[in-house]
Formats: C-alpha cells, structure tokens, sequence
C-alpha cells in the first residue's frame, strides 16, 4: 500500500477480502506492505471498518464465520503463538466455538507468520519504506503469489509494482473482484498454480488439441530418405 492510496476506502475493502469466510481463502491477502507513515492510519481505518461490518461483539455477529474445524483452528492458534510479532488488534481466541477474532499482527520480515499461507483471519502488516523497491523486492523474494493487490492512487507506481512482479492475477485499489470477473482467466503461476480456467479459458482448459496429420500414400519414393535403405547413397560417388 502506497502512501497515496486512499486509505479509507482501501481499508473497507482490503478488511472485506481479508475477512471473507474468516480469511478462509485462496486469494485472501495474506499480509499487507504498507509504507512506513501512514500504517497506524490503515489500522486505525480498518478497526472502523471491523465495527461497521461486525458490531462491537463480532464472535456474536451473525456476519462473521468460523474455522472449518478444530485441526484449522489449532493450527492458526499455533501460527499466532509462534510469531514474535506484535498484535495490535484482535488476537482472542476460543476453540469450542471454533472462534478466531479478526487480527492484525505488525511484524518484521521472516516472522513465522510469514513462512506458510495463513489461510484464516490473522493479517500480518510489514512497514516498509517504499513499496516500488522494498515492496517489490519482497514479493518477488517469495514464490509468485496467486493474486496481487496493489493500492495507490499513481499510475506510475501502479505500473512500475505491475511490470515487476508476476503473479496469478493482479487487482489494482480493491481484492478479490477478479475471481467474480468471469472473462477474466483465473489461475497462478509457478508455485501457485500451472493454466487458468472461467469463460473461454475455461473451455480451453478442458479441452485436448489433439495433433492429427494427413499423409498421401503417393510419391513413395521420395521417402527413401527415411528409410535404413542406404538413405544417403545417392551423395556416394
């Protein structure tokens, strides 16, 4: 997230990606690189947002899901345990109903959170000093990534951030949308996944181009050749 990014509403939609189904997502964002300035005005934004979107109680909120099971949640209670990072919102926890609160975690580079897909309501925050060169560096450090989301207001930083990178797919200023875009081709690339499917790739992707080749039976003798028959006799002298 670029400093020019509109804060406000990039929280609003950054906190519905990352929360949709408790963050039980493919192309959930697993953490977000924000640049160093405006990270408490981000977290200050999206604790707004978890309060519209949830209430005050959101364990008691008829919006809010909860982990497919209790081997899920034991191990993002693990994932929480274990990081050296500092949780600056949410953090409760309850295994018989299966609960997770919505988390934000300011970490450091190579905090354990970091290691795995998170898969679940636990979204790491990374303070970098510029997101064209840190950012960059940083996604492209890792394997390439099933979806990239990319926040600013600036067409330069937009392209540069684009053109530097790879991953599945990218959406600019919002997450998630290219998934429910069924003309857009979904897939990854490299570690996160090999072809793409919706719409005419879908067809594509399911489909065999079988090769088939025609061959005339006539002129037969311009196959010698390829035969073992002395193929090559006729540059003998």
């Amino acid at each position: 997230m670029a400093k020019d990014a509109n804060i406000a509403v990039i929280a609003r939609r950054l906190a519905s990606g990352k929360f949709f189904n408790c963050g039980q997502s493919c192309i959930a964002p697993d953490y977000v690189l924000v640049e160093r300035g405006v990270e408490q005005e981000l977290v200050e934004h999206i604790k707004k947002t978890l309060l519209e979107f949830y209430g005050a109680s959101v364990q008691t909120s008829d919006s809010y899901p909860r982990i497919v099971n209790k081997h899920h949640f034991q191990r993002l209670k693990r994932m929480l345990e274990n990081s050296k990072g500092q949780v600056i919102l949410g953090g409760d926890t309850q295994e018989d109903d299966l609960f997770i609160a919505p988390t934000l975690v300011n970490v450091q580079e190579g905090d354990s959170l970091l290691e795995d897909e998170i898969f679940g309501p636990i979204l790491p925050i990374i303070v970098v000093d510029s997101v064209t060169k840190q950012g960059v560096d940083y996604v492209n450090q890792h394997d390439q990534p099933l979806a990239l989301y990319v926040f600013s207001e600036n067409k330069k930083t937009i392209n540069h951030i684009l053109d530097n990178t790879r991953s599945g797919s990218a959406v600019v200023n919002d997450t998630m949308l290219q998934f429910s875009t069924t003309v857009l081709p979904f897939g990854g690339v490299g570690p996160s996944g090999i072809g793409s499917y919706h719409h005419q790739k879908s067809f594509d992707a399911f489909s065999h181009e079988r090769s088939t080749m025609y061959k005339s039976t006539s002129l037969e003798r311009t196959n010698d050749l390829r035969y073992p028959v002395s193929p090559y006799s006729f540059l003998l002298p």
